[in-house]
């Protein structure tokens, strides 16, 4: 893969790293307002936990693509 497209790759995995951190964000205040609202949350933490999955896979993602970045010539 040459240079061009790895950090192609790199900025789409960047994108989705940062909107993953702000739908985290957001689920664990939906979260708080469900039980300060005396509502279940299992659902809500079910899918948290979905989202915390997918932002370790971008995150494992992106740091494949640096690795291959710094080894190509």
């Amino acid at each position: 893969m040459d240079r061009a497209t790895l950090l192609d790759l790199l900025g789409r995995a960047q994108q989705h790293i940062v909107l993953g951190r702000r739908q985290i964000d957001n689920q664990y205040r939906i979260i708080a307002k469900l039980e300060s609202e005396g509502h279940d949350t299992a659902a809500a933490v079910d899918l948290l936990k979905q989202f915390v999955e997918a932002q370790e896979l971008y995150e494992r993602d992106r740091d494949r693509l640096m690795t291959k970045l710094a080894t190509a010539s």
